[in-house]
């Protein structure tokens, strides 16, 4: 294991990802770089449960259903860029993700993909620009939760179309932190003393030899500051609310009628509800599909981001009768474009 390239993707770098899942992963490494691996509870593999919907296995990462939705599995920790040794050890990059997509998009049986997440997040670097492929993608994504989907993994979870959550599923976490470790009194214990030579005034803000000086903490919290900007304009946008709706989640997870009532969330659904959805959405096989604004979206017809005072919420049959009027006006459009194209 190579500790000291570990330890650069723990420590003293921006990370979106729930501070409980840092704490065990930093408390993994910590015994494996201490000599103490036999210390950590021993792992139990979770049996995994049959297919919600008849899938097939394809060479490129994803399952396809018969109607055309390929559900794609984000799972893990996530990392900018990592490889197979990496995956054993429950990480997942964005560089294989985001060649799976495209896999998907490439291929002519996929319709539409479902992202289903398990994560709970991860690295900054390469998030975004992830997440901006899944925003232009050219056929219908939807995500899903199963079981959640924190921080970074949101962050690419807003990317779809539409985001629904399992039953005990939640989402959220939408923050930054930054971890940074103080062994200096650890060393003195050891009768070790560092003396860095250096030049220029910040040369050393973060080393682990050291207690964090201040003007290294206010350049640390003036960095994740910037990040959290980025990461909750990037979910404002991406859903159509305030960011400062996002901002007063105060990197909270959140249940999925929490998540639906700010306007984070379509809503409930198991993973084989969400992929017949995306699947009933299929009006018509023609090519250029253009993803719908976000007001006209079905997202929009779901969920209410500002209620005004006794305004009811939409019934189930209304919301019916929305989605069956907005699905036939798209194939209505399909068959007007393309003549010879019938559902």
């Amino acid at each position: 294991m190579s500790y000291p390239r570990l330890a650069t993707r723990i420590y003293n770098t921006p990370l979106m990802i729930e501070p409980g899942k840092a704490e065990v992963i930093e408390a993994v490494f910590r015994a494996y770089a201490e000599g103490r691996p036999d210390s950590l509870p021993a792992f139990e593999a979770k049996a995994q449960g049959a297919a919600p919907v008849p899938m097939e296995r394809t060479d490129h990462g994803y399952s396809l259903s018969r109607g055309g939705v390929a559900v794609l599995p984000i799972h893990g920790t996530l990392v900018h860029r990592a490889d197979g040794l990496d995956a054993m050890s429950g990480l997942i990059g964005y560089n294989r993700i985001a060649a799976q997509f495209q896999a998907a998009m490439e291929d002519p049986k996929v319709r539409g993909i479902v992202l289903e997440f398990d994560s709970h997040g991860g690295e900054v670097a390469g998030v975004f620009e992830l997440a901006g492929q899944i925003m232009a993608a050219s056929k219908p994504v939807y995500a899903h939760a199963n079981e959640s989907a924190f921080s970074a993994a949101y962050a690419l979870a807003v990317g779809a179309e539409q985001i629904w959550i399992a039953q005990t599923g939640m989402v959220g976490s939408i923050g930054v932190l930054m971890m940074h470790v103080d062994q200096s009194q650890a060393d003195a214990k050891k009768g070790m003393v560092y003396t860095p030579i250096y030049a220029g005034a910040h040369k050393m803000d973060f080393s682990s030899r050291a207690p964090l000086s201040d003007s290294a903490k206010s350049s640390a919290q003036a960095q994740v500051d910037r990040l959290y900007s980025i990461f909750t304009d990037h979910v404002a946008n991406a859903q159509g609310i305030s960011a400062q709706a996002v901002r007063d989640t105060e990197a909270g997870v959140l249940t999925p009628g929490q998540a639906t009532d700010i306007g984070l969330a379509n809503g409930q659904a198991s993973l084989g509800e969400t992929i017949q959805r995306l699947q009933d959405s299929f009006a018509a096989s023609f090519q250029g599909y253009s993803r719908p604004s976000r007001a006209s979206s079905e997202r929009s017809n779901t969920m209410t981001t500002e209620k005004t005072p006794g305004q009811a919420a939409a019934t189930e049959e209304q919301l019916t009768t929305a989605r069956t009027d907005a699905t036939a006006a798209a194939t209505a459009a399909a068959e007007a474009k393309y003549p010879a194209i019938r559902t």
